[in-house]
């Protein structure tokens, strides 16, 4: 399984380059949307041939519909739904648009709401209806069936990655819905959202790795929703908020597990910076003697 993992990676970043190109050369959203959209199908339908043709034990497969396949096709599914929004945006006056874009932001609560048990099952880190939820041969459900984004193939689907990858699109369309929002009415900003001083957005010049060290350290500590945030809506709103592509995070992270200078360089520079700050500030304001 380590060298499909290794296919698997390999092909998350090669779909992330192609996409970063994709934005490159095409300006209009919804051109770039459409594109997109086309570049992961084509990944994704050869993740498909690589998966077909492997055989797999049940740990594998589980781990496959519950960790690889909804990457690639969360990706999908979000650009497929800002290529719908986009075509059907009003062409009206301001107000119009903003309680359109509303609107779809009540669509991925309405979502999230929906499926409330699923989504608790996979943010918890639960595993026990694994077996159930990410294997092969189940009976395809009414929930899995509400999930029309992709096609049922009953050699490439489980009762629910289908969900997921639509909960990971979801995740990224709320980030992308604020961030139209926040275009169309500067003065109500959302939460993820900050800015300069001269009014554009900070960008993270720092190591990628040392972003997503604070990531996962968020996530450990459970700082956000009460530790019901996701790490790949934490990823996505840090992303969002400092105009970043952290890429594949979690080969990243591996990579951060398989050092043997430290689990935690980033932070550990960060914690000293700080410290310096701090005794700058102390000697500054401390009395001559």
């Amino acid at each position: 399984m380590e060298s499909l993992l290794t296919t698997w990676n390999q092909l998350f970043d090669e779909l992330l380059a192609k996409l970063q190109d994709v934005e490159k050369h095409y300006k209009e959203i919804i051109a770039v949307s459409k594109k997109s959209f086309n570049v992961c199908k084509e990944i994704l339908d050869i993740v498909k041939n690589k998966f077909l043709h492997q055989s797999f034990s049940k740990e594998d497969e589980i781990d496959f519909f519950k960790n690889v396949k909804p990457r690639f096709a969360g990706i999908l599914i979000y650009y497929l739904k800002v290529y719908n929004i986009e075509l059907r945006r009003p062409k009206g006056d301001k107000e119009i648009v903003l309680n359109y874009l509303k609107k779809e932001i009540q669509k991925v609560n309405y979502f999230y709401d929906s499926y409330a048990d699923l989504f608790q099952y996979i943010r918890s880190g639960e595993t026990d209806k694994d077996y159930i939820y990410f294997t092969r041969g189940q009976m395809p459900s009414l929930i899995f069936l509400n999930s029309h984004f992709l096609e049922y193939d009953p050699q490439f689907s489980s009762p629910f990655d289908g969900l997921l990858s639509e909960m990971i699109a979801n995740d990224k369309l709320l980030n992308y819905l604020q961030l139209a929002i926040y275009q169309l009415d500067k003065e109500k900003m959302p939460e993820n959202k900050v800015t300069s001083e001269s009014g554009s957005t900070p960008k993270w010049t720092d190591s990628k790795t040392d972003l997503i060290e604070l990531a996962y350290s968020i996530k450990s500590k459970g700082s956000l929703d009460n530790g019901k945030a996701s790490t790949e809506q934490i990823i996505n709103s840090l992303e969002q908020a400092f105009s970043i592509d952290l890429g594949n995070h979690s080969r990243t992270f591996q990579e951060i597990l398989s050092r043997k200078t430290g689990y935690t360089l980033g932070l550990d520079s960060l914690k000293e910076s700080l410290i310096k700050f701090i005794d700058k500030l102390q000697e500054r304001h401390r009395p001559k003697k």
